[in-house]
């Protein structure tokens, strides 16, 4: 199947203020200019720039859409279900079409990440998860109606990642443990990621369950988030202290002149966990330094592998046609010249269980979108500015997505995949 490239995906969400911001009287710094422009004002600035003082009174910044969720009685207010019909919607085309997708969450703790993502019971306010498997198995019922000669098959898993461990939240057999502090749980089986030459990255030993209702789907990812690591902090009473990963993979089989084919794809729905600053006013344990550490970690070697592949892509696509640019990577790709102008930077994916794990969704065989959500008050302006500066670099990147189609050859009862020619 071809291969083309197409470009991370990014849309900005600013959500209302919290209660721990309007008590302290803090003031609206983002302006929405349009559907694709914002403006981060510099508190410091409002007011009290001299003459001489040439810096910028606020900085602007352009995405592929920009949501302002900020107060429900605006006539713009961006609800779950315009986040959907943009973002989810066209993550939901491909991914049926049988490319590897991925959404991405991404912000400070308390940006409201989970609620974007998961939402809640109430049927407007479905997150984005819902609503795809909603969708997902409305089109299923069509096609099932519409054609006799296609069959499906739908695979669910979910993940965290919790201080630089990976654990399966559909462990079921694990008992969260829970304490006066927190319901963080660092019990249960760690697992290994591992990659093979034609799975790609998986992980050993998850589990996947089949499911065929939505119903169903939301049990388990009922009882999933019951087992999510969460903790109170100093910015959010529940926050995710850990990284969650929805995989979705689903299973098409038809029959092509005479041949089975089978179109493969996996849809992540990554719920990352949010930076926090530590700070000298504030009493820590040891358990919340431990994790925070381990957050940040994890998104640092997020960040550096975004950058890396972001002026990756940069000079990739600088001045080349299309042709041009897939001649490039062959030429990357089978250069032995370390100092050839065709070597592609060293892109650090192993430095982190996270970074291991999106590997296909950053750079790779993935239609990605990433939604950077953040406060819109005074007192979080340098993690507003670190979050769009992120999702400023992000939407460089350059993947390679591709339809997964395997034609399979039928051997008695075994199944192969045919032969190159020449092989």
């Amino acid at each position: 199947m071809p291969i083309f490239s197409s470009n991370i995906q990014v849309s900005v969400r600013v959500r209302p203020f919290s209660n721990r911001e309007q008590c302290s009287n803090s003031r609206v710094i983002v302006e929405l200019v349009d559907n694709t422009q914002l403006n981060l004002y510099n508190p410091k600035l409002e007011g009290n720039q001299t003459l001489h003082d040439h810096r910028d009174r606020y900085k602007q910044f352009t995405f592929d859409h920009c949501y302002l969720s900020l107060n429900r009685l605006d006539p713009n207010y961006a609800s779950q279900q315009i986040i959907f019909n943009d973002a989810g919607m066209d993550v939901l085309k491909s991914f049926l079409e049988g490319y590897n997708t991925c959404i991405l969450c991404y912000g400070q703790t308390g940006t409201g990440k989970t609620f974007t993502m998961m939402g809640n019971s109430n049927s407007e306010e479905m997150g984005l998860t819902p609503k795809i498997c909603e969708n997902l198995f409305k089109r299923i019922e069509e096609s099932n109606n519409e054609s006799s000669t296609l069959c499906f098959k739908t695979l669910i898993s979910y993940m965290e990642i919790y201080n630089e461990k990976l654990r399966d939240l559909f462990d079921f057999d694990t008992q969260k443990t829970n304490n006066s502090f927190n319901n963080s749980n660092s019990s249960g089986k760690s697992l290994k990621i591992r990659e093979h030459p034609n799975k790609g990255i998986y992980v050993q030993n998850l589990n996947q369950f089949p499911v065929t209702d939505l119903n169903t789907t939301m049990r388990y990812l009922a009882k999933g988030n019951q087992n999510r690591s969460t903790a109170s902090t100093h910015v959010h009473d529940k926050s995710s202290r850990s990284h969650a990963i929805f995989t979705i993979t689903f299973i098409q089989a038809k029959v092509d002149n005479e041949i089975p084919i089978e179109i493969i794809s996996k849809l992540n729905l990554v719920d990352l966990a949010g930076s926090e600053r530590a700070s000298n006013d504030l009493i820590y344990n040891k358990k919340q330094l431990k994790e925070g550490s381990n957050i940040n970690k994890s998104l640092v070697s997020l960040g550096n592998v975004i950058s890396i592949l972001a002026e990756s892509s940069r000079k990739y696509q600088n001045g080349l046609s299309h042709s041009d640019f897939n001649l490039y990577k062959e030429n990357a790709a089978t250069s032995s010249n370390s100092n050839n102008e065709y070597k592609s930077s060293f892109v650090p994916y192993r430095d982190s269980l996270l970074t291991y794990l999106l590997k296909d969704s950053l750079g790779g065989n993935s239609k990605t979108h990433m939604i950077a959500n953040i406060s819109p008050a005074s007192c979080c302006y340098h993690e507003t500015l670190n979050t769009l500066l992120f999702a400023q670099r992000a939407k460089k990147i350059v993947n390679k997505p591709k339809i997964n189609e395997v034609k399979v050859v039928r051997l008695g009862n075994q199944i192969t995949q045919p032969k190159k020619p020449g092989g």
